[in-house]
């Protein structure tokens, strides 16, 4: 059996097709209920190719196909923690896809100078619970009942 070839890319103007198809799969898959860090539309993925800053928009290429989305923002908006968000597919899913994605996302944001990460993610959203924790995030709940998750990337 062949492995899978995991690549990481950000998402530009290069990238923007497979982003537009990404993003409609994001759309209509309803186990993605819980993702919703901006809206999925072509519109916005031809923003977010195009855009000037420091937040950080990346996809998971697994053997050339689109198979997961990544986030890192806030730096654009002056904070020093960025906010964390990952999409992987449904096939992708219980591979080891989804930690390729946290790592690279982690290894991008020491690389920006960052010393934690947060996150959030609604307390049905149990997988995600899950992988998360096993990242080593610690967790509160915030007042409208998610659950934020802080990663101190110096440990």
């Amino acid at each position: 059996m062949n492995e899978q070839q995991f690549e990481i890319v950000r998402l530009d103007s290069e990238h923007l097709a497979a982003a537009r198809g990404l993003f409609a799969q994001i759309t209509a898959d309803p186990t993605a209920e819980f993702f919703h860090p901006h809206p999925f539309s072509p519109v916005v993925a031809e923003d977010i190719a195009n855009r000037m800053g420091a937040d950080e928009y990346i996809l998971l290429l697994v053997d050339g196909k689109p198979e997961g989305y990544g986030i890192l923002r806030g730096w654009d908006e002056g904070y020093d923690i960025p906010s964390l968000g990952i999409y992987v597919t449904p096939a992708m899913r219980g591979t080891s896809a989804a930690r390729f994605l946290m790592n690279s996302l982690h290894d991008l944001a020491a690389s920006h100078g960052a010393e934690k990460i947060r996150l959030t993610v609604h307390p049905n959203n149990q997988a995600a619970f899950h992988l998360y924790s096993k990242f080593g995030y610690v967790f509160d709940r915030d007042e409208n009942g998610q659950l934020i998750g802080f990663l101190d990337l110096n440990r």
